[in-house]
């Protein structure tokens, strides 16, 4: 065999060629179910479309935490009894979290400066 010159990128680079030795070929079925080849289940999206209330939810979190909660769950219980036709829970459920940790965040402020007087 033998070296040769080759361009990679802008550069030229050296390289040895080797010999392959014929691999012998095996028909495989990649089709069943314990192939590592067997297709992968379709993802199943939700569908309808997004609870705006959830998404007031999420922004009333950061700014009035005490609504952001209450719009969260309410937000949640629009969607539960939406029957798949909204779906938003992960975005409700995110403004409860906030709105909890920003008016926990907010009640140990106020307790940290009432202290400090």
């Amino acid at each position: 065999m033998g070296w040769r010159e080759i361009m990679y990128g802008r550069e030229e680079i050296l390289v040895e060629e080797v010999e392959v030795p014929d691999v012998e070929e095996v028909e495989v079925d990649a089709t069943g179910p314990d192939s590592q080849w067997a297709e992968a289940p379709p993802r199943i999206r939700p569908t309808g479309k997004a609870n705006r209330l959830a998404v007031t939810a999420l922004i009333c979190a950061f700014v009035l935490p005490i609504l952001g909660i209450v719009f969260g769950v309410m937000a949640l219980d629009e969607i539960s009894e939406s029957e798949d036709t909204e779906r938003g829970e992960g975005t409700a459920k995110w403004a409860i979290g906030l709105g909890v940790f920003y008016l926990l965040c907010g009640v140990a402020l106020i307790v940290w400066l009432l202290a400090r007087h």
